[in-house]
């Protein structure tokens, strides 16, 4: 009689190896996934104020290639309206009347143009003319808009180029206001709108792939720890055979 333990043994590594590999890989993977995660960097522009006399260029911050690699921009255009409406009633008897501006900023851009439109609007109702066509007295009004901000976001995925240098990328940003009424009778009216715009830029970009951080090594010199762990923590016991 003896002892024939070797094909056991192998058996049994081969096993416990075959089992651990994959584990082993998921780690090493792990590890390295953790330097492509997407990352965000948001920069401001500068202000225009009263775009539709003062047209011009926004300026914010180009994202830094030494980064990674740009995927997208988002721009998101504010606009902040202000202004001022007036409405005399001119007819011989009492008439309301709506009076509306509507301001519009439009910025240009290696991605596409954006825009974004707001609109103040005041309803009147007026007695007859009073004779002095003055937007006061009892037939005329002033009314005053509070100043209130709309915005409007974009996101670009391509002509990223543009937006990428240790520069500064200028848009170009212009205004146009508009005014309308509703109503009946004899009226005058006109309108005063002051629109200020900035922009809010934000970048998402993958990071520059880099050495893996001691932490994964130490994951993955953890892994080869366990392996050898299994591999020694149960010997085998020997089959007995019997040999004639």
């Amino acid at each position: 009689m003896r002892l024939n333990a070797g094909p056991a043994r192998r058996g049994c590594k081969g096993t416990a190896m075959n089992k651990l590999i994959p584990l082993l890989s998921g780690l090493a993977a792990a590890a390295f996934a953790l330097n492509a995660q997407a990352s965000l960097i948001q920069v401001t522009s500068t202000s225009i104020l009263n775009v539709e006399k003062n047209p011009g260029n926004l300026s914010f911050s180009q994202f830094d290639a030494g980064l990674g690699t740009l995927k997208s921009v988002e721009i998101d255009l504010f606009n902040t309206l202000s202004g001022d409406l007036y409405i005399e009633n001119k007819g011989s008897s009492t008439n309301s009347f709506t009076v509306s501006a509507t301001g519009t900023l439009t910025l240009l851009n290696s991605g596409g143009n954006l825009a974004v439109t707001g609109t103040g609007s005041k309803s009147f109702l007026l007695p007859s003319y009073d004779g002095q066509p003055d937007y006061g007295g009892t037939s005329g009004m002033h009314y005053v808009l509070d100043p209130w901000t709309i915005s409007k976001a974009a996101t670009y995925t391509t002509g990223l180029d543009a937006f990428i240098g240790t520069g500064s990328y200028l848009a170009a940003v212009s205004g146009l206001s508009t005014q309308s009424l509703s109503g009946s009778g004899n009226n005058k009216y006109t309108t005063k709108l002051n629109m200020d715009s900035y922009a809010r830029v934000t970048y998402t970009y993958e990071a520059a792939a880099a050495v893996p951080e001691p932490e994964s090594g130490i994951m993955v010199l953890t892994g080869l720890g366990l392996m050898g762990w299994a591999l020694r923590r149960k010997p085998v016991a020997p089959r007995r055979t019997n040999k004639p």
